[in-house]
């Protein structure tokens, strides 16, 4: 690459060729030899083409390309000689009413990049600080987001976040810019507006007062107070004429525009998509910023526990139009409620643990009314109603149990969640009971057949449709695994035993039996969780609860032939753990170093041999030891 300069001269006609050339050299080719001189001169040509492009109005775009692709090539001597100038041109740009969506989309980009870059070096930091931070604002806060799109948050952000202390003091200017976005639809822009939200809740932390009646808060706990309360009027609006349920103190929330109620199905469809969005909000502070995070736990567990109070079930005492609305608003909003409570147990982990039974007795009391609703209820696809919800509680109940483990107090729910989950993997066309004989003492008797431990059900119909639906049995399956990973011994052993008998019954209805409609036959991740489970019992046994290894040691035999890798890897795993249970690697015997205490001596001084070894009898391992 001796002749790099000559080509870039060469190519300083066609500028197609020079841009292809350059992409393909800094990043196709990041490892193509240069001399040292050669990088120089390449590196001169390249800012030479970059400002003769940003001069000229109609190729200003194609300069920002190339800026974006190989910006983190630029040494510190670039970025303090021509950074100023290209934020100048960039500034320029954002202010030009004929900039389209991807120009501005670039160009924000770049904008962001530069001021990141330019934060590590402080000459080229306080400049920005001093003469740009303010123009930079107006101009961003000027374009509508909601035209435009998410990216232009993107800078802003990054002044917020690097340049805190002269972006600060556009704190009002900023907050209404962020809530233009408040009633949008746009998940993504809702999304990039919260992140803002948050950072600038970070970058005024020092300056700003909190109010007296506040005074135990601090700035990022005042906020999340007033989402907080914010959310309780929306609850507010949606069931103060349907319900009765004490009211709470509201008066100080964040100030939005009011929603019109000219039409009242509209204005409660602006009132589930604010709720939505402002459950963003507080979720997306709920993860803290920059390694900052705090929150007052009785906030947000009022709310929760107040908005997952009120079901379908309390609205259908009255027979109004309004109530069948609503009904359809509810499970939308518990599931925002639980994202809110998945952000909650992500930040603060173990210092739930004080608050666990409340939160496990959130899960409990949705899973209770979503199934006791479903038995009387049917969708239009003749499925259970509010599966969306169920998957979202099992989820939230998996995330709280993988993060606290064995303090997680999942065994004092267990009994009430077991039938449930128990129905939700069990396909209603392919029920099978198992029945494990307690007289089974010998080999001879353990080697025979499995098939007549399992009975076909007989109020159930081959020709029932299955409507377990795969996705609810899939979670309901991680929620199973994950008690058995993370609680083990503080499980009953009824729970156990149960346990044993469905996943078994399960794993031998899917290899053995040719049922059509079973999922777990048509859903590969179904037939993986369920091989999961089972391995989640073996892995952690009770002690007094005989675990299934005969049946696991076929049933894992079965599946290292299905069709789907994932499956037979795991099958292969859990045969060579199942190998180590049943026949555990000892030391090697040393008789003459650990027993020579043991050793007596004969008169003759010869050595005797009694050894204070355990009768054979009494160390013999059998098969019928592991049954």
């Amino acid at each position: 690459m001796a002749q790099e300069s000559n080509n870039v001269e060469f190519m300083e006609e066609s500028s197609f060729q020079y841009d292809e050339f350059i992409l393909n050299l800094l990043i196709n080719e990041p490892d193509s030899p240069l001399l040292i001189a050669e990088k120089a001169t390449l590196e001169n040509e390249i800012i030479s083409k970059i400002n003769t492009y940003l001069n000229k109005a109609e190729t200003r775009i194609e300069g920002f390309n190339i800026i974006s692709n190989i910006i983190s090539t630029f040494s510190k001597d670039i970025l303090t000689k021509y950074s100023l100038l290209w934020i100048t041109k960039i500034t320029q740009v954002l202010e030009s009413a004929h900039t389209n969506d991807d120009e501005l989309m670039l160009t924000c980009q770049v904008l962001g990049n530069l001021l990141k870059l330019c934060k590590k070096i402080p000459e080229v930091q306080k400049e920005i600080s001093l003469h740009h931070v303010k123009q930079l604002v107006s101009v961003i806060t000027q374009i509508d987001p909601t035209e435009k799109g998410s990216f232009i948050f993107y800078p802003l952000v990054i002044l917020l976040y690097y340049y805190k202390e002269p972006t600060e003091k556009f704190q009002t200017l900023i907050n209404d810019f962020i809530f233009r976005c408040i009633d949008s639809e746009d998940e993504n822009l809702v999304q990039a507006s919260a992140n803002c939200f948050s950072v600038l809740n970070r970058a005024i932390k020092k300056s700003f007062k909190i109010p007296s009646s506040y005074s135990s808060y601090n700035c990022w706990t005042y906020h999340e107070k007033l989402l907080c309360n914010s959310l309780h009027c929306i609850i507010n609006n949606l069931f103060s004429n349907v319900l009765d349920f004490d009211d709470e103190d509201t008066d100080n929330s964040l100030k939005l525009p009011d929603l019109p109620e000219d039409n009242i199905f509209e204005f409660y469809f602006s009132l589930e998509q604010r709720f939505k969005n402002l459950s963003i909000y507080l979720s997306t502070m709920l993860r803290g910023c920059g390694g900052e995070n705090s929150v007052d736990s009785d906030d947000i567990l009022r709310l929760l526990c107040r908005g997952l109070a009120i079901t379908p079930v309390v609205l259908r005492q009255n027979d109004l139009l309004k109530n069948q609305f609503l009904v359809i608003i509810i499970p939308k909003l518990h599931i925002q409620l639980f994202h809110i409570l998945e952000r909650l147990i992500e930040g603060f982990s173990c210092h739930l643990i004080p608050a666990a039974k409340e939160i496990l007795n959130l899960h409990v009391q949705s899973l209770k009314w979503i199934n006791d609703y479903g038995e009387k209820h049917t969708t239009i696809h003749g499925i259970k109603p509010f599966l969306n919800l169920k998957i979202c509680v099992y989820k939230s109940l998996s995330l709280w149990l993988n993060t606290l483990g064995r303090k997680s107090g999942i065994e004092m729910i267990s009994h009430h969640i077991f039938p449930i989950i128990f129905k939700d993997i069990t396909p209603e066309k392919c029920q099978v009971s198992l029945t494990v004989k307690n007289n089974e003492s010998s080999k001879k008797n353990s080697k025979k057949s499995h098939s007549t431990y399992f009975e076909k059900n007989p109020t159930t119909s081959s020709d029932e449709k299955s409507i377990t639906n795969t996705d609810l049995c899939i979670n309901a399956l991680c929620v199973l695994k994950d008690m058995f990973y993370n609680t083990g011994l503080l499980l009953s052993p009824s729970f156990y035993e149960k346990s044993h008998k469905m996943i078994v019954s399960l794993l031998y209805d899917v290899y053995l039996e040719n049922e059509e409609g079973n999922p777990y036959k048509t859903n590969a991740k179904c037939r993986l969780n369920l091989i999961q489970a089972l391995k989640g019992i073996l892995m952690n046994p009770h002690p007094h609860v005989p675990t299934p290894r005969t049946y696991a040691v076929q049933l894992f035999n079965f599946a290292i032939k299905d069709e789907e890798i994932c499956i037979q890897e795991e099958a292969r795993i859990g045969l060579a753990e199942l190998e180590k249970i049943i026949h555990p690697s000892a030391p090697t015997l040393d008789l003459v170093s650990k027993n020579l205490a043991s050793l007596s001596f004969n008169n003759d001084n010869s050595l005797g041999t009694e050894f204070n070894l355990e009768s054979s009898e009494s160390m013999a391992i059998t098969d019928n030891n592991y049954e």
